[in-house]
């Protein structure tokens, strides 16, 4: 009798599962999100060439507020827009948490043009740090540092 409750406590012991899912707190991380961040730098990710401002010689500035999204280079609005903080999954991986830029205005010398892409970004923020990696295999993952 013994062996057999050992084998049925083993059975109902091995048939729990963890979940090892993330929950989705895709909220929470847009709540994090706003603000201004400044880009620190962008490792490509075929080479690992990092770039970064002084390299560049230029500054980028991200500015989240409430759902609307805008790119300031040198200074400069570049893109004016909307976000959203979805969470995706990949077959066999872990999801992940995605920085969708809807289609945007792309606004370069004094002109606005419709840029009817979205933009899909995975995003981690740590502390005061922001990384936002392109979807894509070998692609640029860049970081930046929260200004407010």
């Amino acid at each position: 009798m013994k062996k057999y409750f050992l084998f049925f406590a083993l059975i109902i012991l091995s048939s729990c599962n963890s979940d090892d899912t993330p929950k989705n707190d895709d909220a929470e991380v847009e709540k994090k999100l706003q603000g201004k961040w400044s880009w620190t730098s962008t490792t490509n990710g075929v080479d690992g060439t990092i770039t970064t401002p002084e390299t560049e010689k230029k500054t980028i500035l991200l500015e989240f507020s409430g759902k609307n999204f805008k790119k300031y280079i040198d200074g400069n609005l570049t893109i004016n827009t909307t976000f959203e903080i979805v969470t995706q999954q990949v077959i066999g991986e872990t999801p992940t948490q995605t920085l969708v830029i809807a289609g945007f205005y792309r606004i370069t010398n004094k002109k606005a043009t419709i840029v009817p892409t979205h933009s899909f970004e995975g995003i981690k923020i740590s502390g005061s740090k922001l990384n936002l990696n392109m979807i894509c295999n070998k692609c640029n993952a860049s970081e930046y540092v929260r200004l407010n």
